[in-house]
């Protein structure tokens, strides 16, 4: 058994990003193996919500009572942003504990794992991505030069990935139980966060509060520019704000603790 102990966070980061072939290879291997033997493959994955977006989009939007040219674009863009997002967060608690084998066995940073996990989302997050275009064609949404903004946002929202599912893989690694806790709250932000519902419908003395979800920067990220808006300023202070935090304690656990992962697991 090899550990591979990195002097730094930025030798681990280094080391993992020149292992680019590995993880990309890991996370398509990750989708081949996943629908193996299907006939459409990875295109389940559109299908599935697609379905989603028109049954849920269709009733939602009749008992807010929002125009469906504008409800579903909108309701699209933020749902498989929010996909994209829950998923990182949810997988990053288990995803030392899948990747044992590896670690037990190769000598490479842990980092390279966390790589895999996120590229792998970014490819499902690609799949679902007709359906946004298929919902903007279908109630001709305005899709205009902003779209571009999509490749920052995402780039962006993936270093913002790497810091925060490092520091959730550490700590569930250790603590087990932490992977219960973030569901639960997963599932709570989900309905605090303007996703099925829009954000001007929200009471202006409770605009403070939705402030304090740092989903809701995140989300804003991406489905901004699928709608053909730009960042907002106060998006954008709140992302460095967490970006800066993310590196604060991501530093310190990389290096610290991602030696000892394996005699946790």
């Amino acid at each position: 058994m090899k550990i591979k102990s990195p002097k730094s966070s930025f030798s681990a980061l280094t080391a993992s990003l020149s292992s680019w072939r590995i993880w990309l290879s890991l996370a398509l291997q990750d989708i081949l193996l996943r629908y193996r033997g299907s006939v459409i493959g990875p295109f389940w994955i559109t299908i599935s919500t697609a379905i989603t977006v028109f049954s849920m989009g269709i009733l939602y939007g009749i008992l807010f009572g929002l125009e469906r040219s504008n409800y579903l674009p909108y309701f699209t863009a933020g749902l498989i942003t929010w996909q994209f997002i829950s998923m990182i967060v949810l997988e990053s608690t288990k995803i030392f504990l899948e990747s044992k084998p590896y670690l037990e066995n190769f000598d490479l940073p842990c980092l390279v794992y966390v790589f895999r996990m996120i590229v792998r989302n970014v490819i499902i997050w690609a799949h679902n991505l007709p359906v946004y275009l298929l919902i903007a064609l279908i109630y001709k949404t305005e899709i205009n030069l902003n779209i571009l903004l999509l490749a920052p946002g995402l780039l962006l929202l993936s270093i913002n990935a790497i810091l925060y599912s490092t520091i959730i893989a550490l700590i569930s690694a250790r603590f087990p139980d932490i992977g219960a806790i973030i569901s639960n709250i997963l599932q709570v932000l989900f309905f605090i966060t303007p996703i099925m519902w829009v954000e001007n419908a929200l009471p202006d003395r409770f605009h403070a509060y939705l402030k304090l979800n740092p989903l809701y920067y995140f989300v804003n990220l991406l489905r901004n520019p699928l709608l053909g808006k730009s960042f907002a300023a106060h998006d954008l202070i709140a992302i460095s704000i967490l970006t800066i935090l993310g590196i604060a304690f991501f530093i310190p656990l990389i290096k610290r603790y991602a030696p000892r992962v394996i005699f946790w697991l």
